[in-house]
């Protein structure tokens, strides 16, 4: 984690810091050009208060420019995209200290932009702004397995057990043992009706046992239940709007067969409350531990690839 703190750090200041193309390398240059952001931190970025969706920032140019430009940005790697035209400000005999605001609207998720200006030096100087929301809904990382987290049915290879933080986790035994208290929710392989076959299902982590499945100790209870939602409502949830979720009639099913391409909700012992979207269940056969040290070989199981988003507390 220290390790991915400094990369990230590094990201940042490389991202975020004003550069130019001028040839400078002396520790003590001070650029003829400056620019400036009012309320930001040391790293550029500003962080908005939970169901705020609009910000106006000030920006300000210090020297001699002939040009001003405002391009939209990618906010997770500081990428420069398309031109915003109306910004664009020209300055044919050079101005000096111009100050202009822009203000982000509608905001559903972070946004950047980045400020390019021209000095009458003939260098170009460039720094990004970084506008952080604070989520009403917690989402799972789509980049992580591109498809959704991939959850088991039985412990081969990701887990059967499942935590919405830090962008979605999946546990098997062993290290859901250290995090009891974030699993939310776990996959298992369930009869649930007499004479037929066991099915992909949701399964309470506390009532895991119940139901003839390998389970440990300290794992909190979770009821589910089968929403009408579409996966393209689904996708519809923006970070800043918690409603959708919890306007829904709270669960009430501790064990719930699951089908590719449903969306379902969940609550948790201790309040957690979201969605979970099936994007794909795959069959699976290998050796599994059925019981304590009772491994069986050619046993089904599933791979099931989901997302999830759940109300941020």
């Amino acid at each position: 984690m220290k390790t991915n703190s400094i990369i990230a750090l590094i990201l940042s200041i490389s991202l975020f810091g004003l550069f130019s193309c001028a040839d400078k390398y002396e520790v003590d240059y001070e650029a003829p050009v400056k620019i400036e952001f009012a309320d930001v931190d040391q790293n550029n970025r500003v962080s908005l208060e939970k169901g705020v969706t609009e910000y106006t920032a000030t920006v300000k140019v210090q020297g001699e420019i002939m040009s001003f430009e405002i391009y939209q940005a990618d906010s997770k790697t500081g990428m420069q995209g398309n031109l915003i035209e109306e910004t664009a400000q020209s300055f044919a005999d050079g101005t000096t200290n111009y100050e202009t605001s822009y203000k982000f609207t509608s905001l559903k998720e972070n946004a950047c932009i980045t400020v390019v200006v021209l000095g009458a030096d003939g260098h170009t100087y460039q720094r990004n702004l970084l506008v952080e929301i604070t989520p009403s809904v917690l989402f799972s990382d789509p980049d992580y397995g591109k498809d959704g987290e991939i959850v088991e049915t039985a412990s081969a290879y990701y887990g059967c057990y499942y935590a919405t933080w830090l962008l979605g986790r999946t546990y098997i035994a062993a290290d859901a043992m250290k995090y009891t208290n974030e699993v939310d929710f776990s996959l298992g392989d369930v009869i649930l009706s007499s004479g037929s076959e066991a099915v992909p299902a949701f399964v309470s982590p506390a009532k895991r046992s119940e139901y003839g499945l390998m389970t440990i100790s300290g794992l909190q209870h979770t009821l589910f239940a089968e929403t009408s939602l579409s996966q393209a409502e689904f996708n519809a949830i923006s970070q800043v709007d918690a409603t959708p979720i919890e306007s829904l009639a709270d669960p009430t099913s501790e064990v719930l067969a699951i089908q590719a391409n449903k969306v379902y909700l969940f609550k948790t012992a201790n309040g957690k409350k979201g969605l979970i979207c099936i994007q794909k269940i795959t069959a699976k056969t290998g050796t599994i531990e059925v019981s304590p040290d009772n491994w069986v070989e050619n046993t089904k199981y599933s791979w099931v690839q989901l997302l999830t988003k759940t109300v941020a507390k």
